[in-house]
């Protein structure tokens, strides 16, 4: 009679088992990428959505250079404060390092009093997901360029710009965390400022 014998069916059961243990183990590592992906992109989408928030802002309005007396420093800023184009409203961009969160307010000038009033309540841009392990702010120039103390002074007489630097992360309750980086610079577009005091 024909059939097989117990070491022929042993190896078949081997070679099955091993074949199946391949698949199951691919099967496991494609979602687990799959599921990394996600998160990377999750977390990728919300640094881009704080990016563009910051952006708006910044094409919105001007560097407040008032708040700042003699000058912005040049090693980068945690905090900026943006006017708008009509002088009316204030805004204040904050890095909390501890946090891990920038958040903007905004104060209203009174039409009538022509005074400011206090900022509002803080809108943070980042959820708790995802956390902002570093922020700066570059402006350039230093100085206002359309104080007219400095109109005569070639050296300042271009259009103000700011470089925004962050680094975003996301910690996955595996411990992975995934990391990224982004960099945008935003130009000034206001080609008839009159200087405000």
């Amino acid at each position: 009679q024909k059939g097989f014998t117990l070491i022929e069916m042993l190896i078949a059961m081997a070679i099955f088992i091993t074949f199946t243990g391949i698949l199951i183990s691919s099967y496991a590592s494609i979602v687990r990428s799959q599921r990394e992906a996600n998160d990377y992109r999750l977390m990728y989408s919300e640094a881009r959505g704080v990016f563009e928030s910051l952006t708006a802002e910044l094409r919105e309005g001007m560097v407040d250079y008032g708040n700042y007396g003699g000058g912005i420093p040049t090693g980068g800023l945690n905090e900026i404060y943006l006017v708008s184009k009509d002088d009316q409203i204030r805004t204040h961009i904050k890095y909390d390092e501890a946090l891990g969160v920038v958040s903007v307010s905004k104060r209203v000038r009174d039409k009538i009093a022509r005074v400011y009033s206090g900022f509002g309540e803080a809108r943070d841009l980042n959820s708790s997901d995802v956390k902002v392990t570093k922020l700066k702010f570059y402006v350039s120039p230093v100085i206002d360029p359309y104080d007219p103390q400095y109109v005569e002074n070639d050296l300042n007489q271009f259009h103000p710009k700011v470089t925004i630097y962050a680094e975003f992360e996301r910690t996955l309750k595996s411990g992975k965390t995934y990391t990224t980086f982004l960099q945008t610079t935003v130009s000034s577009r206001i080609y008839n400022q009159v200087y405000l005091p």
